[in-house]
């Protein structure tokens, strides 16, 4: 949560938009959210409405509870800050970052 705070501060500067604090509410989603993305990993509960083809193309993408996409480096790294999978990849993150 930390962190995803930090990346949320960074882009309201990068885009220049004033950055306001959440509410509990958006504290909750962004929780579940990173829970969903980052400690799932069997990365179940993905809604596909009802599409069996997405549905399956995805599983496939997901190599030992983390998308194909992501390099080496950074699934270690994302297992060093603590992360069980990571599900679907999230592009504009640094996981190399200070």
């Amino acid at each position: 949560m930390v962190e995803m705070k930090k990346v949320f501060k960074k882009n309201a500067e990068k885009y220049n938009i004033p950055y306001e604090s959440p509410t509990k509410q958006q504290d909750e989603f962004a929780y579940n959210t990173c829970k969903k993305t980052f400690c799932n990993e069997k990365c179940e509960g993905y809604d596909f409405y009802g599409d069996k083809k997405k549905q399956l193309d995805f599983k496939k993408q997901i190599i030992n509870g983390f998308q194909n996409s992501y390099t080496k480096n950074k699934v270690e790294m994302l297992n060093k800050r603590g992360a069980m999978s990571g599900c679907v990849n999230i592009g504009d993150y640094d996981i190399f970052h200070k």
